[in-house]
């Protein structure tokens, strides 16, 4: 470690460092400190670098791949925080000292460095050069210059009474007023160094907490993830509308062989997935997103509930268990429950869990909802499986009536000739429409209403009348006798 003073970084260097416990130590890293960059290997590169910050303070993270060397250079205080963290220490655990304060540049300093206090200075240069030699005036000695009215005075008379009359004679006294010595201070002098300062810190501050803005939510680790399993996440992942993915992998072959897939969309939404073969571990990295939310949903898919809330409580840095998520649910929705498949319970716990989360702060709370209203679109496919209704996505089984609510087709309606099936599949697949169909795709209408919800209490406000819309009817399938396995 290279020791320097405060004002300059500390390097530590940890050999033997393996790629998953790379993995951890970046998962315990962005849980205190805010991802700035990211820059992964390629072809020209074996380094694998992170940049974060925190307040004014900058931390690099560079990782040789073929050296398993990982390099951490940072400020002494961030760096021995940073040192806990890579030896497991848990982040819940370390406190960081509050982001620095930037620098106020005082008025004084600012006015003294105005163009007129320069032309000044630059008129007593000219003076004590038509003095001669190193003699210096009285006026300009340094007990004297804490009095600008002094300072400006004898200089006047000599450069505006010229010797003679005569206009040759005044030209060169007249010279050096416009002359480049007097120009040159304006353009070296440090005025414009407040205005290369960087921004103030009030709002980007309040971003490097990770206690007051968790908006990266990072480390969602699926276990006991199959080779055949994740080339099946991969694929799915593809088949979202507008996605993209691109890979790479390092240690090919090798214990410790990783492979990084970089999953993106036309929104520029951005998300990492990095599996470990031999260790049979996948982790989901990324701010929080819509994308984010769809990737993790893909990856809860081969989940139970136990294991899949268990997971979310512990990235969402939550004290709940998951006991108590299921219990709670069943208490909101105590006649939807049983009508609920093992991935539907998980998608409105999730929302359950997120949206009672107070220390949740995002810019965007509408992510929040997919996982609830995917819940829905599960409810749905499987109240229309029970009656046979065989289609490729949910929607192709309904037509939009005139008030713009949406019903069965006709078809399906003279098969199943139940009024309240009827009633209960188009109160929820428009409920499903209007509202997720509302975040997750562009606005083409003639309002073009706004998508995002900047104000957490109105996205629970949402999801609250969800959950009422979904007990409501399933409360009237239950009175005709209607149950997942069919009707009495």
């Amino acid at each position: 470690m290279n020791e320097t003073n405060n004002n300059q970084t500390n390097r530590k260097e940890f050999k033997d460092c393996t790629a998953l416990r790379l993995t951890e130590f970046i998962v315990a890293v962005e849980k205190k400190f805010l991802r700035k960059g990211y820059v992964p290997v390629n072809d020209t590169s074996h380094f694998e670098r992170f940049n974060y910050s925190h307040g004014n303070d900058r931390v690099s993270i560079v990782y040789d791949t073929k050296a398993n060397l990982l390099s951490v250079t940072a400020k002494p205080e961030l760096l021995d925080v940073l040192i806990g963290l890579y030896y497991g220490k848990n982040p819940n655990e370390v406190a960081l000292s509050p982001a620095p304060k930037k620098l106020v540049i005082s008025e004084k300093l600012l006015n003294r460095n105005k163009p007129n206090n320069i032309q000044s200075i630059s008129q007593n240069k000219v003076q004590l050069k038509s003095n001669g030699g190193d003699k210096v005036p009285e006026f300009l000695r340094p007990q004297n210059n804490t009095q600008p009215k002094q300072l400006s005075a004898p200089v006047a008379k000599p450069r505006l009474l010229p010797p003679t009359p005569k206009p040759k004679i005044s030209a060169p006294l007249i010279k050096p007023r416009l002359s480049a010595p007097i120009q040159k201070p304006r353009i070296s002098a440090p005025a414009p160094k407040p205005i290369a300062l960087p921004p103030p810190p009030t709002t980007y501050s309040q971003a490097t907490i990770p206690q007051d803005a968790p908006e990266y939510k990072n480390g969602f680790t699926l276990k006991n993830c199959s080779k055949e399993q994740f080339d099946e996440i991969i694929k799915r992942a593809k088949a979202i509308k507008g996605v993209n993915a691109k890979s790479s992998t390092e240690n090919f072959s090798k214990p410790n062989e990783l492979v990084t897939v970089e999953i993106f969309n036309a929104q520029k939404q951005r998300v990492y997935l990095r599996f470990m073969p031999q260790k049979k571990s996948l982790v989901l990295q990324g701010k929080r997103s819509v994308l984010y939310t769809e990737i993790q949903l893909l990856l809860m898919q081969k989940s139970d509930f136990k294991e899949a809330i268990a997971s979310h409580i512990k990235i969402s840095d939550g004290e709940q268990k998951t006991s108590d998520v299921a219990k709670r649910l069943k208490k909101l929705i105590p006649n939807a429950y049983d009508f609920l498949s093992e991935q539907s319970k998980i998608d409105l716990g999730i929302g359950l869990i997120d949206l009672n989360n107070e220390e949740t702060k995002l810019s965007d709370y509408s992510v929040l909802l997919v996982p609830p209203f995917r819940g829905l679109e599960r409810l749905i496919f499987d109240l229309q499986s029970a009656e046979n209704i065989t289609v490729k996505m949910i929607g192709q089984a309904y037509e939009k009536k005139d008030n713009g609510s949406y019903c069965l087709k006709y078809g399906y309606r003279k098969k199943i000739n139940s009024i309240v099936y009827n009633e209960v599949l188009s109160a929820l697949y428009t409920e499903y429409f209007i509202e997720r169909h509302n975040f997750t795709h562009s606005d083409n209408t003639v309002s073009s209403s706004a998508r995002v919800i900047s104000n957490r209490a109105d996205a629970k406000k949402k999801f609250d009348n969800l959950l009422q819309i979904i007990d409501y009817n399933c409360k009237k399938l239950i009175e005709i006798g209607f149950s997942i396995g069919g009707k009495k």
